[in-house]
Formats: structure tokens, sequence, C-alpha cells
């Protein structure tokens, strides 16, 4: 059940990072035409507190965010992207991070469809499995509670460090239901090549990213090689930063840009009822 709803508003307090920061109605099944960046969307969205289908037993809670216009038209479906964090946060980093600022800032601005944004609490451990949870159950649970498109074409995944590591599994294991997966200072500096082959068939683009003095960037750089070499889009941006909430509040509006610019949502509106998750 939903417990609350909270208008959003920007946050500026710096809460732990993955590990710390300390050092630095019925909703129809048939899915309509996914909003389109043309669609006015002005104003603050809002931030639903939630309990979802994902993470171990007390953590499945959730932060939802819905644009300022999600109400106007119930016919609407919106592109979607399910954003995890790092371990030993929960779901509220992403919004510390400022996402949720940063959609608004470009849905006003005309440059990012309006979308729906689902971050779930994982767990302070953030485990692999939960990549199984992603698909089998918050999937399915958002498609039946929010305006959100069924389409893959409309759907990406994303996540910090641990959380990178689970989208990456999750994409892995069912490779064409995503539009873009992002790995954000991902945990793949142990030797996970069977993970980067199995990338090779994922049919959505893919960004690796991280901190230029992150100590996971050159695990990464070298995972990204991997699973270039087995036929995966992969693209690696290096910027100035570390691994921390610092380095991932620089990049929300980059991060934003690349799940919408893979999105149908984001082209004219599709009147597809839907891609099954494959």
């Amino acid at each position: 059940m939903i417990r609350s709803v909270i208008a959003f508003a920007a946050t500026s307090a710096l809460l732990a990072s993955c590990s710390s920061d300390q050092a630095n109605g019925p909703v129809p099944t048939a899915s309509a035409p996914a909003a389109s960046v043309a669609v006015q969307c002005p104003g603050a969205g809002t931030v639903q507190s939630t309990t979802a289908p994902f993470g171990p037993r007390g953590h499945q809670q959730a932060e939802v965010y819905l644009p300022a216009c999600y109400d106007a038209d119930p016919s609407r479906r919106y592109p979607v992207v399910y954003l995890l964090h790092g371990a030993s946060a929960d779901q509220t980093q992403w919004r510390d991070v400022g996402i949720t600022a940063a959609a608004d800032q470009l849905i006003a601005a005309g440059q990012l469809a309006p979308i729906v944004i689902v971050m779930p609490d994982g767990g302070p451990a953030m485990p692999n499995s939960l990549s199984k949870d992603l698909v089998d159950g918050l999937i399915p649970w958002a498609e039946r509670t929010y305006h959100v498109a069924g389409d893959a074409a409309d759907r990406a995944v994303g996540g910090i460090s641990r959380g990178g590591r689970v989208a990456l599994e999750a994409a892995a294991a069912r490779p064409r239901m995503f539009a873009a997966v992002g790995g954000h200072s991902p945990a793949v500096d142990h030797g996970e090549d069977a993970l980067a082959t199995h990338l090779g068939k994922v049919s959505g683009a893919i960004r690796l990213d991280a901190g230029r003095s992150d100590s996971l960037r050159a695990g990464m750089e070298r995972f990204a090689e991997k699973a270039r070499s087995a036929g995966a889009d992969v693209q690696v941006v290096i910027a100035p930063g570390a691994h921390d909430r610092a380095y991932w509040r620089s990049q929300d509006a980059a991060y934003l840009h690349f799940y919408a610019d893979r999105w149908a949502g984001s082209r004219p509106p599709s009147t597809s009822a839907g891609t099954p998750p494959g």
C-alpha cells in the first residue's frame, strides 16, 4: 500500500553513499502511447513512498517519481527507468543525489520526456539475486500500479555501484527487456568475465561510467572491453570525481539523457500494445 505522497523538494543533505560519504486507480493492462518530449509538463513532480516486491524482508520500500503532468491524461503511458542504489544505502539515495530534481528541470525545459522513476530498497547488501526480483517482481508490479509503458522500448534500468552490478545482471538475464542499461560506478572489478560475455546478447545500449579517481574505474574499463568483445553496445564515460555522492550528483542530467535518448518515448509516440520481456 502506498503510505504517503510527498511533494518533491530538492534535498541538499549528503547522506551515506553506497558505503558511506563520511570521507568526502486500476491501470489497464494494454500499453497506450508513451509520452513524448513534446508533451507540456511544467511544474515539480511528486515522489511517492510505497512498498514494493523487491528486496529482503524488512526492506521492501520504494520511492516512485511521477512527473507533474502524471494525472493529466489517465490513458497516457510514460517511459520508466528503474534505478537501484548502492550497498549500505537505501531507496532514498537516488533522490538524495538529485535525480528527481534533474528530471523536473529537464522535463520543464522540454529536454526530457515526462517519465516515471522507480527507486526500490534492495537492502544494505544489494545482492546479485535481486536481478530476479527486478524482472519477476518489481517491473510487473510497477506496470500494474502506475501509468508506465509496457514496451521494452520505453523501459530502462540502472544502478549505482552494487546496484549497477544488479542492473547489468538483470539485462544479461533478460537481454530484450531494456532499451538502455546503466552501470554507474559499477562494482564489476572482481573478474566478472561471464557477466561481461552475457551482455553481448543485450539489445539495448549500455553505459558504464566512473569518476576518474574511483578505485573501481580500472576494473570497470576491463569489464567494458570484455563486453564489447562479446558484441555489447557499451559506452564508457570517465569524468572528474570519486566513488561518492558528489560524483553521482554531477552526472544526473547525463544519466537521464542517456536513458531518454534510447526510449521510444523520446520519439513520436508508439501505438504498440507492449513488447513481451525477453
